[in-house]
């Protein structure tokens, strides 16, 4: 199996899609022996529960996130711009905006 094509099918599976090509027999197979594509999937995996968004009380205020680029001083020493603190809200469960 080329890295390329079980590379793919470990994308596809984290999205929680079904592969049929390669199997996916087939693709733990390669992941057992290949330390290239099972890197790869543990960073899949990383980023995935990272990205993960949990779920949200619509009614409670939006928390302020720290932009760490916009807080850090720019390069002639001054302050970034105040707008380094943006409230965000989690969207929720993405198959709640299908629906």
């Amino acid at each position: 199996m080329r890295c390329e094509d079980a590379q793919l099918a470990v994308s596809t599976r984290a999205d929680g899609e079904r592969i049929d090509a390669p199997t996916p027999a087939a693709l733990d197979g390669h992941l057992d022996t290949c330390a290239s594509c099972r890197d790869f999937a543990t960073a899949v995996r990383t980023v995935r529960s990272t990205l993960r968004l949990e779920p949200v009380d619509p009614g409670a205020p939006a928390k302020p996130v720290t932009n760490a680029a916009a807080a850090s001083p720019t390069a002639d020493g001054s302050p970034a711009s105040a707008s380094s603190d943006l409230p965000l809200r989690s969207m929720g469960s993405l198959s709640t905006l299908a629906a």
